[in-house]
């Protein structure tokens, strides 16, 4: 939990506040009274549980501002316009896109928003995103598995927060299996590359993780299959924003600048579930 460590400490850092103090038992007192050591498990369990979106409040705005267009904020969160410079500074809040259009007031409803690199916003959410891959009970891994051993130690039921954030998200949005935009279908699980043109996405080639699907590669090593598929008509930005844009706000998926292609953005889908095999 090493990042999760450095990532909060960053955060007080940047925010000015002063860690607070937290009992760790020495080795000679684990020692001598070994279930101390369950102590600081529940610790680590509550903090974990009460900082995550699931729960806390503040975290869930952190994640609702990461890659969500303009619109969709001011619809979610009515008083931000009026607060926007403050919250803009002291989160690290900024826009990543902008859509070329004359229109200003359209320019400004689809204009994206997310966080600065290494600001308040960006190391909360990535605290979140090391949660939902940590507490991902679903699929085990070298990573989640240590702790969900040790979290039988003091619950019969530790909670699993990448699939409690999936159910919420059903429960808000329906379940997200597919959406419509024209004639065309969009799955919000998977991603998406987007070249943007204007107010139109000309290509939208998009990749699913088949996790059941195995291939051997030459080395014998088993590997998921990953299916690219490249779709031909244009579509409406706008319409794009706005039905994929409820799952953005929510944290299921997230809207980035592309990592290779200049003036393109990229679609992320299933954050919660997707956290734990991106974590390693």
């Amino acid at each position: 939990m090493s990042g999760l460590n450095r990532l909060s400490s960053h955060v007080l850092e940047l925010a000015d506040i002063g860690p607070s103090e937290i009992s760790i038992p020495s080795s000679d007192e684990i020692i001598k009274q070994p279930e101390k050591i369950l102590d600081v498990l529940k610790e680590f369990y509550r903090f974990s549980i009460s900082l995550s979106a699931n729960h806390n409040y503040y975290t869930f705005f952190i994640v609702s501002t990461r890659g969500t267009h303009w619109k969709a904020l001011r619809e979610g969160y009515h008083k931000l316009e009026e607060n926007l410079d403050g919250i803009q500074e002291f989160l690290g809040l900024e826009e990543i896109f902008i859509p070329e259009t004359g229109k200003e007031d359209v320019q400004r409803d689809y204009t994206i928003w997310s966080h600065s690199r290494n600001g308040i916003a960006d190391s909360i959410y990535w605290m979140q995103f090391g949660l939902w891959g940590r507490f991902n009970f679903e699929v085990e891994t070298e990573i989640n598995k240590p702790i969900q051993d040790a979290l039988k130690y003091i619950t019969k039921n530790p909670e699993d927060l990448a699939k409690d954030h999936r159910r919420l998200v059903k429960e808000t949005l329906g379940d997200p299996r597919e959406i419509h935009i024209g004639n065309e279908r969009f799955y919000p699980k998977d991603s998406y590359d987007l070249k943007i043109e204007g107010l139109w996405i000309t290509d939208w080639p998009n990749e699913t993780l088949i996790s059941d699907a195995k291939f051997t590669n030459a080395a014998g090593v088993a590997r998921d299959v990953i299916i690219r598929e490249h779709s031909k008509p244009k579509l409406s930005l706008i319409d794009f924003l706005d039905k994929l844009g409820p799952y953005v706000f929510t944290g299921y998926g997230e809207i980035s600048r592309h990592p290779k292609h200049k003036g393109s953005l990229k679609y992320y889908g299933n954050i919660p579930m997707n956290a734990v095999w991106w974590l390693g």
